[in-house]
């Protein structure tokens, strides 16, 4: 592949003539998931969010006019076609730089058979009733709109799996979209026995009335070791498949998850790895639906402050972490609040704010070890930081930021609990 950089990406694009030959790889690649020849025909498809792990940063292909790349799956196996077209290729001898490769790069970034030949991807098709789900069932959801009922199912699979064997091609393939979604994503060893998978179907009948699967999301859970025979579980990866987002599918999929653990003696807590905006809203708008009853959670609690009763009662009975259980706290909590009352809000803001300059007063000691350990200028940028006028914005900031997310957060508890769960 051509490595261009921004600054001759920018060269190419402010040139009448060049800028024909350069493509935004996020606006040129289209994904399809394939039930019925139809969908082949269709001008429905969806596109990634992002390339820069396959085409590097730019996230640029070089070399082509009109450059128009397919992506198309079966909704079951995952068996994949891909198509390369484009109008015009440039000549490498007017500028001295070839065209990039674009099946080179997309084969490597596969690493699995795939089909060039539409008709070939066509005839297997008819094959999609015999794929059937891996692992085991743990979770059935029927959802019910104003034209149609769909129903969800969630497996569940272990490295211990009979059939693992073949789960394991077929997951090589799934997790290759965390790329196109997911910044930053990486793939999970298959061969670690501490990784659970949890996969989520959508059940149909297809055009000749039989029962087949399509794949709609996945989520991944290491579960770490703890002292002394106790497990950790950890979600690290939860996507919704793009033609199936906007549904609340990821609502019921971090649901299941957390009830496969529930009875489970031997967890002490669930954590999520890093979770965008968007998740840490699933699962905050999740762990409030499942704590809401609770005893610790009543409106004379909450005005007792966030104690040891509630962390442990969210611990032992939902396998809530601390932190997330200090979260569902400040959530319920501002529910309760008339913020018309200018003394109960001022309390609140600054029980919030106490908790968000926790690192900024841990700091305050990094700092005096700095002084002796760290160059001058690399000590005067950390001293920015702990400017009282600097850490008064940021701390407006971080609280602003909080509560908009808490009010959504609250939004959507109150419009969508009795539906969801």
């Amino acid at each position: 592949m051509v490595e261009l950089d921004s600054y001759m990406i920018s060269a190419f694009e402010n040139n009448d003539v060049e800028r024909r030959f350069v493509s935004d790889c996020n606006e040129v690649i289209h994904f399809k998931f394939v039930r019925c020849q139809k969908d082949i025909e269709s001008s429905i498809s969806f596109k990634p969010e992002m390339s820069h792990q396959i085409f590097g940063k730019p996230e640029k292909i070089f070399g082509y006019n009109d450059l128009n790349i397919k992506l198309y799956y079966t909704a079951g196996w995952l068996r994949t076609y891909i198509n390369v077209s484009y109008k015009e290729r440039i000549d490498p001898s007017v500028i001295g730089l070839p065209a990039d490769n674009v099946m080179e790069i997309l084969s490597k970034f596969l690493d699995h058979d795939y089909f060039e030949n539409i008709d070939f991807f066509v005839n297997t098709i008819k094959e999609e009733p015999a794929f059937k789900p891996y692992g085991n069932l743990i979770n059935s959801v029927t959802i019910n709109d104003k034209i149609s009922s769909k129903v969800y199912e969630i497996y569940h699979l272990h490295l211990s799996n009979t059939n693992m064997k073949h789960f394991k091609n077929y997951y090589q393939r799934l997790q290759r979209f965390l790329i196109w979604y997911i910044d930053g994503a990486s793939y999970v060893d298959i061969e670690d026995d501490r990784w659970n998978y949890f996969i989520m179907y959508e059940k149909y009948l297809n055009e000749s009335n039989e029962k087949a699967y399509a794949v709609v999301a996945f989520g991944t859970v290491y579960e770490y070791y703890a002292y002394p025979d106790n497990i950790r579980p950890r979600i690290s990866q939860l996507l919704v498949l793009p033609p199936f987002q906007k549904q609340g599918l990821a609502i019921h999929l971090l649901n299941s998850i957390y009830t496969f653990y529930a009875d489970n003696k031997s967890v002490i807590d669930i954590t999520v790895e890093d979770p965008t905006d968007n998740c840490q809203a699933i699962r905050d708008f999740v762990d409030l639906c499942r704590c809401e009853k609770l005893d610790c959670f009543s409106e004379k609690n909450l005005k007792e402050g966030f104690t040891t009763k509630i962390e442990e009662e969210l611990r032992t009975k939902l396998k809530i972490h601390k932190k997330q259980a200090r979260r569902l706290y400040e959530i319920l909590l501002l529910r309760t609040i008339n913020k018309t009352n200018e003394e109960q809000y001022k309390n609140y803001r600054i029980q919030i704010k106490n908790r968000l300059n926790a690192p900024f007063q841990k700091m305050n000691s990094t700092m005096r070890r700095m002084n002796h350990t760290f160059k001058p200028n690399e000590v005067q940028e950390a001293n920015i930081l702990q400017k009282p006028e600097v850490r008064f914005n940021t701390l407006k900031n971080l609280y602003d930021e909080l509560e908009q997310h808490y009010e959504r957060v609250l939004r959507r508890y109150e419009n969508q609990r009795s539906t969801v769960f």
